[in-house]
């Protein structure tokens, strides 16, 4: 894998913002990515994750108040998803590279030509699919388990306040419940957070450098090139989709259970019956405060937080980028017409003068 980074960004002989560049940075960074997923798969397997998280979500299922949540606890969605997503990867992926190896061309378009790399090319892709196979379900499982428990977990508490709030002494009612959830709490976002920091290395560095694929492979499926067949623009088109979908499945799930976390505060903080009791409201202070600051975040390249709002900033930073690469890749190619142009003006003028 770290033969096919190298090859790709020193030995396919493409010039700078053309389009087969892009697309040699594009399977270069891919690769690298998987590197870390490599990495990732073997903190899980090496300290028995997915073990520990079955036991902490049995745990937790031991805590709630209605036992089954039998729409909530379904994975059936979820798998189809997968099972969708995993066969676009895949096709996505070793389309490409079984286009190269069946024309024998390291990249389209390119001036180097190998007897040998594109079969080598076409190994290396598909070990780069079949990581993903392996981590993409349970990285997808694990944070869709805890999602799942932090929303039952607000469900519970919302039906438990408006429960207690029919009592006739609500206060003592509210303080017991504040004690059953609370614990419960404590339990449940300490095993969030744990579970979390599992994923850090991949995400501060894979994460980075999917978004470097993203964004090459963006300019790749933007530039026009007429020479390119059909048929492998719409493999390029593929995976310009599944970089985005990578990382959307790799950044988008802590996110979604940070939220879920936060809820929590403006699920106790928008009660009209906590505020109109001062002395729940004092009860319910350290929820609150537990939810909106015992949240554990990840981040990329260590540039800046995992959150919605910055994956939909990097994502707009990515098409202005591109934007800007398409403008001086139309620059160059002027100058690059204007110099021939005079070449020929400079050709023609010393065959007059002879």
């Amino acid at each position: 894998m770290i033969f096919r980074i190298y090859w790709m960004f020193f030995q396919t002989g493409t010039h700078i913002l053309s389009p087969d560049w892009a697309e040699g940075n594009l399977y270069a960074f891919l690769t690298f990515e998987s590197v870390f997923v490599i990495v990732a798969i073997y903190q899980l397997t090496s300290r028995n994750v997915v073990r520990k998280v079955e036991k902490a979500i049995g745990v937790l299922k031991t805590m709630r108040i209605k036992e089954n949540h039998n729409r909530v606890d379904s994975y059936a969605f979820v798998h189809i998803r997968l099972l969708i997503v995993l066969t676009f990867i895949g096709v996505s992926i070793l389309g490409s590279a079984i286009y190269l190896v069946a024309n024998k061309l390291v990249i389209l378009g390119t001036t180097r030509h190998s007897s040998w790399y594109p079969y080598y090319d076409v190994i290396i892709s598909f070990f780069c699919f079949y990581v993903h196979f392996l981590y993409i379900p349970i990285h997808v499982l694990i944070h869709s388990a805890i999602q799942k428990e932090i929303y039952i977990f607000n469900i519970e508490l919302k039906e438990s306040i408006t429960s207690s709030s029919d009592s006739q002494n609500f206060t003592q009612k509210f303080e017991e419940i504040i004690e059953k959830f609370k614990n419960r709490q404590l339990f449940l976002q300490n095993f969030a957070n744990s579970t979390m920091s599992r994923f850090s290395i991949l995400l501060n560095f894979g994460g980075f450098l999917i978004y470097l694929a993203v964004l090459n492979a963006s300019y790749n499926a933007t530039v026009s090139n007429p020479n390119r067949p059909t048929l492998y623009m719409i493999c390029n088109y593929f995976l310009w989709i599944s970089t985005i979908i990578i990382t959307i499945i790799l950044l988008y799930p802590q996110t979604i259970i940070i939220e879920s976390v936060q809820k929590t505060a403006k699920l106790l903080l928008s009660s009209r019956i906590i505020q109109e009791n001062p002395n729940v409201y004092e009860n319910s202070q350290i929820m609150i405060q537990r939810s909106e600051q015992n949240c554990h975040y990840n981040n990329v390249a260590h540039a800046f937080r995992i959150t919605q709002k910055n994956i939909k900033r990097t994502f707009m930073l990515i098409a202005l980028t591109v934007i800007v690469m398409k403008v001086t890749h139309k620059f160059v190619e002027l100058g690059d017409d204007i110099g021939l142009l005079l070449e020929k003006v400079h050709n023609k003028m010393n065959i007059k003068s002879m």
